[in-house]
């Protein structure tokens, strides 16, 4: 009989995956289920909350055919961040969810940030000025659907399976805090920005501590996922945040072995990477990726290189602000798709000159819900207690010394093509300035 364990359901934007995990951190098995995306539009991405309940079911029946799902002692969902769902209260759409891919709202964000004021949406949600957090579609759906925004719960990923599998629809702190519409301080739906938005309390679900027991799968939950009735459901969040407590795993190819060749800087080819915009540091939902640098002696691997390197920028910058603001950074421990890369490990330690670790759970999100619900069940204290046993890294992958100057170098040169794409948001005084 197979071992109780608990479930980490993480819906993400392409794929929902639904693992059994032991009181170890160890993976006992595995279901997925695609989740199907639209684009109606240029520049507009949505998806069918029904698709998010259907993978959902869809992912825990081929869970189901590697455990026993009678054995489960409760599940936590991790999700898909800054995307937006509008339904009834029975559950039905009233229309498709918001992706957050989507720029819909890029004109409005500006106009509505500055007449309730940037400062203030920062104090109250932590979020400077940005296309990406929810309340730029909200108010989209302010001006251009007003009856049916009137009439929606609106909800996350988080919120319209919690509700699905209990019957009450439930937030959680961290997957409400990327709506940009959730006080940090008083951990509540801002009222203010509601008003803002003709919009009250009732529109948005409850939102709940992270580890908070939700209720229990209901009758029709159980027969459409194969859940036993009364599995206690926890409060888990954003995918992100349930990341942080856990890793991921990839597979590294032949590509990876061939980027090893090329030397740091990828023989002179630069990337800027903002494929979508970019948040930190330079917040632009303007600004876009580029190639800096392409010649015909250029090749995959030398894509490949530059593209790692141009993101191992984004984290090394980031880490030196921290520390220049006085945060000590002792070492790094990755987590994400890309953390098996030894290549890119390398990478980060040494543009940084910190060690990095690996940890040895292969997803991070899944596990990081699973830790809420063994919190939420009382299997262990606090977080930190559940991280602590369910979470093990592999020993620390050292920075090469002699790599920190050419690194520091490049560094500074990804700095101003990136900061020359973003203020020109082309590439006109580019090729003048490097």
């Amino acid at each position: 009989m197979t071992d109780k364990f608990i479930i980490g359901l993480d819906s993400s934007t392409q794929m929902t995956k639904a693992i059994a995990w032991s009181r170890a951190g160890q993976a006992l098995g595995e279901g997925r289920a695609p989740v199907p995306m639209s684009r109606p539009a240029q520049g507009r991405f949505e998806q069918n909350p029904e698709d998010w309940w259907r993978a959902c079911c869809t992912a825990l029946a081929n869970l189901g055919k590697e455990v026993a799902l009678s054995q489960a002692v409760g599940l936590a969902i991790s999700n898909q961040r800054e995307t937006v769902g509008f339904i009834d209260k029975t559950h039905r759409a009233l229309r498709p969810g918001i992706v957050w891919l989507d720029e819909r709202a890029t004109p409005l964000v500006q106009p509505f940030a500055q007449h309730f004021g940037a400062g203030a949406l920062h104090r109250i949600t932590g979020k400077p000025v940005d296309i990406t957090p929810v309340v730029y579609r909200l108010h989209w759906m302010q001006r251009n659907e007003p009856e049916t925004l009137a009439q929606s719960l609106i909800v996350d990923v988080h919120g319209c399976l919690s509700g699905r599998l209990t019957g009450e629809c439930r937030a959680s702190w961290t997957s409400a805090d990327p709506f940009g519409i959730f006080d940090l301080a008083g951990k509540c739906w801002s009222e203010k920005i509601l008003q803002a938005l003709d919009l009250r309390a009732h529109n948005l679900p409850p939102a709940v501590r992270p580890g908070t027991v939700l209720g229990g799968v209901s009758r029709a939950a159980a027969d459409a996922s194969g859940l036993p009735m009364g599995l206690p459901i926890i409060a888990a969040g954003g995918d992100g945040q349930c990341a942080g407590l856990g890793a991921n795993a990839t597979r590294r190819g032949e590509l990876s072995q061939a980027a090893k060749q090329i030397p740091i800087a990828a023989n002179g080819l630069l990337v800027c990477p903002y494929l979508s915009g970019c948040m930190n540091p330079h917040w632009s939902s303007e600004a876009r990726a580029a190639f800096f640098g392409l010649t015909p002696e250029h090749g995959p691997a030398h894509l490949y290189r530059a593209t790692l390197e141009a993101l191992t920028g984004e984290v090394a910058r980031s880490i030196h602000d921290m520390q220049a603001e006085g945060v000590a950074v002792s070492r790094i421990v990755a987590v994400g798709g890309g953390a098996t890369s030894a290549l890119w490990l390398q990478m980060i330690a040494d543009a940084t000159g910190l060690p990095i670790q690996l940890s040895n759970s292969p997803e991070a999100s899944s596990l990081g819900a699973a830790m809420s619900a063994a919190v939420g069940l009382g299997w262990f204290a606090d977080f930190a207690e559940a991280a602590e046993a369910m979470s093990t890294t592999r020993p620390a992958q050292q920075p090469i010394e002699e790599n920190g100057p050419i690194w520091q170098d490049l560094l500074a040169r990804q700095d101003r093509l990136n900061r020359l794409v973003v203020a020109e948001s082309g590439l006109q005084q580019v090729a003048q300035d490097m």
